[in-house]
């Protein structure tokens, strides 16, 4: 590499790492004016966000792939998804899972139990007890799946609440769910 070209790389990264820092500057007015002076048009059109950047008279194009899935009554924007990237899991729904597994146990080992008395216990309402207990009898394939964050993005507890009843069988489990393993 040519030493010009070297040091033009080296001052776009300086710069870069310059409007990073400003962006995530506490003072709203330092962030605001790095966004007014480097970020000249960003566009949105289906499948891409194009960002058209400004870095010392040049004008870098930056154009981000994405796709939307329906969650409930919003839709979400997702971008990413790139390989070797370490999926996380929803913290949300890991505790629900456990929750689920626990009440099964309590109930089927304690005497004089009763759903009214597991949800006092867990300070929730005694109908969300009942639909989030079936919870306990997913696949295992899709518990694995939600514990390694390979769940799909919609997967959340709201619509465990909502798919009642949840089906018996592993294989409609995985469809409703939208779970392949």
């Amino acid at each position: 590499m040519e030493a010009s070209s070297l040091e033009n790389w080296e001052r776009v990264r300086d710069i870069s790492s310059d409007i990073v820092e400003n962006l995530e500057s506490p003072d709203y007015s330092i962030a605001r004016q790095t966004v007014q002076t480097h970020f000249h048009r960003i566009t949105v059109a289906p499948g891409s966000i194009t960002v058209i950047l400004q870095i010392e008279n040049t004008e870098h194009n930056v154009d981000i792939p994405f796709h939307t899935k329906r969650r409930g009554v919003e839709s979400k924007i997702i971008i990413g998804g790139q390989k070797g990237e370490i999926p996380s899991p929803d913290p949300n729904l890991v505790k629900v899972i456990q929750r689920s597994h626990a009440w099964w146990l309590v109930l089927t080992e304690e005497e004089d139990v009763s759903i009214k008395s597991l949800a006092v216990r867990s300070k929730m309402d005694a109908a969300d007890v009942t639909r989030l207990l079936p919870l306990a009898f997913l696949a295992p394939e899709i518990v694995e799946a939600i514990l390694d964050g390979r769940h799909p993005i919609d997967l959340n507890v709201e619509k465990l609440k909502k798919l009642s009843p949840i089906p018996a069988n592993w294989n409609d489990q995985k469809q409703i769910l939208g779970i392949s393993v």
